[in-house]
């Protein structure tokens, strides 16, 4: 028959084990919680080896010493939940409960109070527990396997507690090496508190790569400077619009549109101010169009939007609405002065009934009205097709116009260069 030493070291194996293999394992984690949670495990294990000196004549002492690193441990987990999810906490909040448990243990330090005792501190870790599960429960519509499996372990080691609380003569952790009534209930105690303990630490790892797995995903689709859908992307969903059956087909517009003068915007302004106009765009962008409309970087300051469900009329109110926008919104920096950046747009629509729906199709239509755009001015929409570009819209050519204005530093002017070579 197992002893109680054995069993209880048993579980401070496990937990130290359980943490070296955590913190290995996690430790691209390390700075996301899991140095938290590592922590977190080892102090269950420093808990548990206190609890397992019951023959001790320092037993009381110890005894304290397990139950304060076993409160310590679950604030530790709680910490580490609070750094991988990035929800602000008071660290000083997590000092409450290990004091608590010391207080609670020396002002009921007489044998005859040991149930007292026994149950107020339970309490309070199943209270700790509960701010672990609302943690996780706050993100219930987006809880994936990895939160489910922790929340099992904080219902298990939950459980464990309740049951302790309500019955301390049937301990779940160590009790009375002299009682044989409770080998069984040792051995329930190793199992709960063993899968606890690696539910916790599973869990964890799992939600830890699914978001490594996101941001890997999210890297591959994404444009990081704009926080658009990269070309790959937009490409893919223009694709899957058109090969839709002829019979569910929708009229489908494509708007391209490039940032004007942005060259000069780099060469005068510099790249990070360059930059700051583009994630500007990114942003103007995803304000102003609906949201079955994909929008996204094309390349260098190209950006094109997929329209479904569009006519060509109202593709073209939705560009000059994007110009309007972009003239408003978007501005050049530099020193103390700005200015307005503008864009061009060009726009090709394909009908319901078409019978060439192909994306190169219709990219190269809006390039060649873009082209147009450009070189009718700039800061204009043109509709592939159209006898003319739309004229209602003057181009302002601000950035070319105001570098005399600006009197920029020498060493901030660049050889002049044609404009209309310029995109």
């Amino acid at each position: 028959m197992l002893d109680l030493t054995t069993v209880s070291m048993m579980i401070v194996l496990s937990s130290v084990t359980l943490a070296a293999l955590t913190g290995f394992c996690g430790r691209k984690f390390w700075n996301d919680g899991g140095s938290q949670l590592t922590l977190g495990l080892v102090l269950f294990g420093v808990g548990f080896s206190g609890l397992s000196f019951m023959n001790s004549p320092l037993r009381p002492l110890l005894s304290g010493i397990g139950y304060v690193a076993f409160a310590s441990g679950i604030c530790a987990s709680i910490a580490s939940l609070h750094r991988f999810y990035r929800i602000p906490l008071t660290t000083a909040w997590l000092y409450v409960l290990p004091v608590c448990t010391a207080v609670v243990y020396v002002l009921l330090l007489d044998p005859a109070q040991v149930v007292a005792r026994t149950r107020t501190v339970c309490g309070m870790l199943i209270l700790h527990n509960l701010w672990m599960a609302q943690v996780l429960l706050r993100r219930y519509h987006h809880l994936g396997r990895g939160e489910w499996v922790f929340m099992a372990g904080v219902a298990l080691l939950t459980s464990a507690l309740v049951l302790r609380m309500l019955s301390p003569q049937l301990s779940l952790t160590v009790l009375s090496p002299s009682s044989t009534r409770s080998s069984s209930s040792l051995l329930l105690s190793y199992a709960v508190l063993f899968i606890a303990l690696h539910l916790k630490a599973i869990g964890f790892l799992m939600m830890a790569q699914a978001r490594a797995d996101q941001q890997l995903l999210r890297f591959a689709n994404e444009d990081s400077l704009t926080g658009l859908p990269n070309r790959r992307t937009v490409m893919q969903a223009l694709q899957q619009t058109l090969d839709q059956p002829p019979r569910k087909r929708q009229p489908l517009a494509v708007l391209l549109m490039d940032l004007d003068h942005f060259k000069r915007v780099n060469d005068q302004c510099g790249h990070p101010a360059g930059d700051q106009v583009l994630a500007g765009m990114g942003l103007m962008l995803r304000e102003q169009l609906r949201p079955h409309s994909v929008a996204g970087r094309y390349g260098g300051e190209e950006f094109v939007v997929v329209c479904p469900d569009t006519t060509a009329e109202q593709a073209v109110q939705l560009a000059n609405r994007l110009c309007e926008a972009a003239r408003n919104q978007l501005r050049a920096h530099h020193a103390k002065c700005s200015w307005p950046v503008t864009i061009s747009v060009g726009v090709s629509a394909l009908a319901a009934d078409s019978a060439d729906a192909r994306s190169t199709v219709l990219l190269h239509q809006a390039d060649q009205a873009l082209y147009q755009a450009k070189h009718a001015g700039r800061d204009r929409v043109c509709l592939f097709g159209a006898p003319a570009c739309d004229e209602a819209v003057n181009s302002l050519d601000l950035l070319g116009q105001g570098l005399g204005v600006l009197h920029f530093p020498e060493r901030f002017v660049r050889p002049h260069r044609d404009d209309a070579a310029e995109r």
